[in-house]
């Protein structure tokens, strides 16, 4: 009984501290997140809004995270360490296709769809240092938008997607910060 307890405990901890959400804004049905099985490996699930139809997405060894729909709902960006490092991948969410977008040094997450679907924001962090970058959602033409000497984080869109807010911390605390994009 108590062990039954403990782990419903651990599952509640984990749907409340270790998933990432990703609401479709094409029609709000599905929602997207990433969850650690048994073997503390994250996995990306889709379930419609109600709670029904739980799906694994990603069905992969790699740890998958930080999902991101597409505008549209039909793709799905997220960050993967399928090749040791966490690069940027793209999903097909009909054919489940992955596309591997990035192959940078470091880690790189956090992917966030421009708001016309056209672009791909996401974190670069190389030796500690954060950095925000945007490339097209195909994964060309990537550009540094951010050059930050310690931590660049969180970015997130304007409505027309032409600016980026994101946080960082340089001024040995976090402020916020805006950037012009286009």
């Amino acid at each position: 009984m108590m062990k039954t307890k403990i782990k419903k405990m651990v599952l509640l901890f984990e749907l409340l501290i270790w998933v990432n959400l990703s609401v479709k804004v094409a029609d709000s049905t599905q929602i997207a997140f990433e969850l650690f099985n048994d073997d503390f490996n994250a996995e990306i699930y889709v379930m419609n809004d109600d709670g029904s139809h739980k799906e694994n997405l990603t069905e992969h060894p790699a740890k998958d995270k930080y999902p991101a729909w597409s505008p549209d709902g039909t793709k799905m960006a997220f960050s993967s360490n399928r090749d040791d490092r966490f690069q940027i991948y793209v999903m097909d969410k009909n054919e489940k296709n992955v596309t591997q977008l990035t192959d940078l040094a470091g880690d790189n997450n956090f992917p966030r769809w421009s708001p016309n679907g056209k672009h791909i924001a996401f974190v670069s962090k190389v030796d500690f240092i954060r950095n925000i970058y945007v490339m097209n959602s195909d994964g060309t033409n990537r550009i540094q938008l951010t050059n930050g000497k310690i931590f660049d984080s969180s970015p997130a869109w304007s409505p027309d997607g032409t600016k980026m807010a994101f946080h960082s911390q340089r001024k040995n605390n976090w402020d916020s910060y805006f950037n012009r994009y286009v």
